[in-house]
């Protein structure tokens, strides 16, 4: 099923599909691991709602909602 990052739940994992150009941090979650064909999974959830924190190329991330959504995924489980 393919949707955008900020749509994972906690515990669900996806394979990264493109970082949306128009991101002005595009190039830093690229830096990141969120590069196309790379597995991210979900891994905490904040209690307010964002930001939550992947697990991306033996790393955590926290992404804040807005930059969640312009990373484009298919979700795997």
């Amino acid at each position: 099923m393919k949707g955008t990052l900020q749509e994972l739940k906690r515990g669900e994992t996806a394979v990264v599909l493109k970082v949306d150009e128009s991101l002005s941090c595009r190039r830093r979650l690229e830096e990141l691991g969120f590069l196309p064909g790379e597995t991210v999974r979900c891994a905490l959830t904040s209690p307010l709602g964002w930001p939550h924190a992947y697990h991306v190329m033996g790393g955590v991330v926290a992404l804040r909602e807005s930059e969640a959504e312009g990373i484009f995924i298919t979700r795997i489980g």
